[in-house]
């Protein structure tokens, strides 16, 4: 028999939980996407031993209590990796019964178990089941690392492509939880925190994120800066400051206004150190499509004068990245949904160039990851979110246009299905450790707000930023080991909302 995931040999102990159908291979998501997730923080769990065979490294069977003891410190494992949870162990015949069952079952009752190198299965929320086959025998390195792998599904991860990974569904030899799992576990159960409002400050656009700061021998002392246009009529661009848990008092920027959000983005004071201050781009006030942009050091000057880029122009919000210098991206004028590019060499804005097979009518979004430049934008025609990348250097190319889209199992069609997000604007993009985040407004008249995570090769599905909503679409910015997202509310409310990740 051939194997379905090349270089892998059928034989090799594995988990059955069903992949997407009509998938090549494994195309998972970057730790597992989430199937569902349980709506209490503290599950019971029961253990059924019998029909079972384990035995230690000696070839000596293990008693059904040695068992249960091993099965349990394996699924406690999980509690120390998701700290909210809390798992406590109940008798088979408990009632109610346990959230999470474990038990061992032959091929009368799980006919995947023929096939002798599957070692176990698992449902997803709330279903709460766990199967190990009884046609093998385990020892207690195959029992633990099989027992952590299907906790992770009976606590709704599915299958991650990282072959590190507890949650890979092959060679399942780990003994401990990776941090790609923790990652997965702690974005399903401890995503975005309760929206806060700034009912002092309001913008009719989407705003942007960034940090700076300057860095010497002691370390780094960067902070999170806020830009937005004004509301109700008021052009104006304001920035604040994210200090102690809470954000400044907003602060006109001289001369700085536009019909549209701004961007904002961390550029290199080039003063020996890692130092950083902020630099911002913008469309023009009214009829006016140029791109201005200026900078604040952050040396105690504010922010300088403006400057015009010259020969080019947009019709929506323009995006910021920085990757060994500054660079820019921004839709064509009015009727133009092309989308363009140039970088900042010193203080000299580059030609711009037109990005092949890149269009929207909306602004795009851009992120670094892994010194990659990644670009995001929406489809001018349809609700779909696209996406392409170059490296670093004036001479890489940007790679055909991929769409965003993910696996995901959440919608108990009994496998996974393809899942492709849209919105009714552009989306918002940020580096958050060894990911981006995407986050975005829904399409059509959905307020709600969306975002996943991209590890550079995969997305995994979209989760719903709870009890939030907009207009217009999102802002990102990440600070240290935090991400910062920042929205106007829903139609008719102007107020700036935030909430971290």
């Amino acid at each position: 028999m051939v194997s379905p995931h090349p270089g892998v040999d059928i034989g090799t102990p594995r988990c059955s939980v069903t992949d997407p159908p009509g998938s090549s291979g494994l195309h998972p998501s970057t730790y597992g996407p989430p199937a569902g997730r349980w709506p209490d923080t503290t599950l019971t769990y029961s253990i059924s031993v019998s029909g079972g065979v384990v035995v230690d490294a000696s070839g000596n069977e293990l008693t059904a209590t040695a068992v249960r003891r091993l099965i349990s410190d394996a699924f406690e494992l999980w509690a120390d990796a998701w700290s909210p949870l809390t798992l406590t162990r109940v008798s088979t015949d408990a009632s109610p019964r346990a959230d999470i069952r474990a038990r061992f079952v032959g091929t009368d009752v799980e006919p995947d178990f023929a096939d002798t190198s599957v070692l176990g299965n698992a449902s997803f929320p709330p279903k709460g089941r766990i199967r190990f086959t009884t046609t093998r025998n385990f020892t207690e390195r195959s029992m633990r690392s099989t027992a952590i792998h299907e906790m992770g599904h009976a606590l709704g991860l599915t299958h991650s492509g990282d072959r590190t990974s507890m949650m890979y569904p092959w060679n399942l030899r780990l003994q401990t939880i990776d941090q790609d799992s923790r990652d997965a576990i702690n974005a399903v159960y401890v995503p975005w925190s309760p929206q806060e409002g700034l009912p002092d400050r309001g913008t009719e656009d989407r705003p942007a994120l960034a940090a700076a700061g300057p860095a010497g021998f002691g370390g780094s002392s960067r902070e999170l800066s806020a830009v937005w246009r004004g509301a109700s009529g008021d052009r104006t661009i304001y920035h604040s400051r994210y200090r102690g848990g809470s954000w400044t008092a907003q602060e006109r920027i001289p001369d700085a206004a536009s019909t549209h959000g701004p961007a904002l983005a961390q550029y290199s004071l080039r003063d020996g150190t890692a130092s950083t201050g902020l630099i911002m781009l913008w469309k023009g006030s009214g009829n006016d499509s140029t791109l201005w942009w200026n900078v604040n050091p952050g040396n105690g000057t504010g922010w300088t004068q403006p400057h015009r880029i010259p020969d080019v122009g947009t019709s929506a919000q323009p995006a910021l990245a920085y990757l060994e210098d500054t660079v820019a991206a921004w839709k064509g004028v009015d009727g133009d949904t092309g989308i363009y590019w140039a970088p900042q060499e010193g203080a000299i804005w580059q030609p711009q160039e037109r990005i092949p097979d890149a269009e929207s009518s909306h602004g795009p979004a851009l992120a670094v990851l892994n010194h990659r430049l990644y670009l995001f934008f929406r489809d001018p025609d349809d609700s779909t979110l696209w996406y392409t990348s170059r490296g670093a250097g004036r001479k890489q190319l940007w790679t055909p246009r991929r769409i965003v889209q993910a696996e995901d199992h959440s919608l108990d069609t009994g496998g996974g299905v393809w899942i492709t997000p849209g919105s009714s604007d552009g989306p918002a993009a940020a580096t958050h450790l060894d990911r981006i985040l995407l986050a975005w407004k829904g399409a059509g008249d959905d307020s709600g707000i969306y975002w996943c995570a991209f590890n550079g090769t995969e997305f995994s599905p979209q989760l719903r930023v709870d009890d939030a909503g907009t207009s217009k679409g999102p802002g990102l910015g990440s600070l240290d080991n935090w991400t910062y997202m920042m929205w106007k509310g829903v139609s008719g409310d102007n107020t700036l909302w935030w909430s971290q990740y």
